[in-house]
């Protein structure tokens, strides 16, 4: 007990001053040292944008790959985490401002990083420059023009493709745009039954020309009856043909290729009494055997103040193997004995050959018609 001496007010005053020091500790003392722990902020300067930008397009930095900090518009920023003195620091671009290129500098090392030294860091630099923009894409325009005097289907090309069947007069327009600058060239690849069609127009006067900036509607498809015109065209029909392709000239040329069973017709008109002649100019490329085509009738022959339309070929697979092979007379023709090595034709001959005589060979295989092969 103490009594109220000046002795008793001296020990009150010393032992008031030891826990104001820092006496014995109660539950507090350890949060107040934390709180005497000195922590030093992070930040720096946004620059460069050039309007305040929508939270969903904002920039996000890191420090030290974590802390996201997102930014809007230009300034000063802070990460929100302090580091104690001795911390290492590093500022990144996580995520890119929507239509910018920013780039971090300062700092410490000069791009963004350092160590925390008794200080809050200030120095970081982040620098936003518009991303220019892709160069649009190059424009494209139509071909086209128109047709008139048409009477059936006229099918036309646009530099030896995009195939367009037109089937009535008036203006045309192919389906494959083209880039400025492109070159085009309008040509007939299938004339109409009894007429004959003429490519006039483009820049230079034939259908053809350069792309400018414009679609090209200049192109002329004039179809004239041949028997106003004296001109007469050479045709037929294809079959066996099973998704290969052929090229067949007229004479020596007009070169027609094929790609499809059906009906043909050679581009180049004739006159009255020309003679013309339909050959196999290039065979269909091999695949699993050959499929090799000829002609089978009226190949040849003179223009009689008509259209020929009677000519007609067949492909079919020619299959060959060593030791196979068929006999072979004058000029190549199939003289229709089969012979083999192991006797499966030698017995006699074999009825792919049988009828055949004037069959061209090629490859130095055996055509085959029937399950009978003379090769395989």
């Amino acid at each position: 007990m103490c009594v109220r001496t000046e002795r008793c007010w001296a020990m009150l005053a010393a032992l008031a001053a030891t826990l104001a020091c820092g006496g014995p500790a109660g539950p507090e003392s350890a949060a107040s040292a934390d709180a005497r722990i000195k922590t030093y902020s992070v930040g720096g300067t946004l620059s460069g944008l050039t309007s305040t930008l929508a939270v969903s397009d904002a920039l996000v930095l890191q420090d030290d790959g974590g802390d996201d900090l997102d930014l809007t518009a230009n300034g000063s920023f802070s990460f929100a985490t302090r580091l104690m003195n001795g911390s290492p620091y590093a500022v990144t671009v996580a995520r890119q401002a929507t239509g910018y290129t920013c780039a971090v500098s300062g700092g410490a090392d000069g791009s963004g990083g350092g160590t925390i030294s008794r200080a809050n860091v200030t120095s970081v630099a982040v620098s936003c420059s518009p991303t220019p923009l892709p160069p649009p894409p190059p424009a494209h325009y139509a071909v086209g023009g128109t047709v008139s005097g048409l009477s059936g289907t006229v099918v036309l090309l646009d530099e030896g493709a995009d195939a367009l069947s037109v089937s009535s007069n008036g203006a045309f327009t192919f389906g494959t745009s083209l880039a400025d600058g492109s070159a085009y060239k309008v040509t007939v690849s299938t004339q109409p039954s009894g007429q004959s069609c003429t490519v006039s127009g483009g820049a230079d006067g034939s259908g053809g020309g350069t792309v400018t900036g414009a679609n090209v509607t200049s192109v002329t498809v004039t179809c004239l009856a041949t028997s106003s015109t004296g001109l007469f065209t050479v045709g037929g029909t294809i079959s066996g043909l099973s998704g290969g392709t052929v090229v067949l000239q007229n004479n020596g040329g007009d070169d027609l290729t094929l790609s499809t069973d059906g009906g043909f017709r050679f581009n180049t008109s004739l006159a009255d009494g020309s003679a013309y002649s339909v050959t196999v100019a290039v065979q269909p490329p091999p695949t699993n055997g050959y499929l090799y085509c000829w002609v089978t009738g009226n190949g040849t022959g003179t223009i009689g103040g008509a259209d020929v339309n009677n000519v007609t070929l067949l492909c079919s697979t020619l299959y060959g193997q060593a030791g196979w092979g068929c006999q072979v007379g004058d000029g190549g023709v199939l003289t229709g004995w089969c012979v083999g090595d192991d006797g499966a034709c030698g017995g006699g001959m074999s009825p792919q050959c049988v009828g055949m005589a004037t069959m061209p060979m090629q490859y130095g295989y055996c055509q085959s018609f029937d399950s009978t092969w003379c090769g395989y």
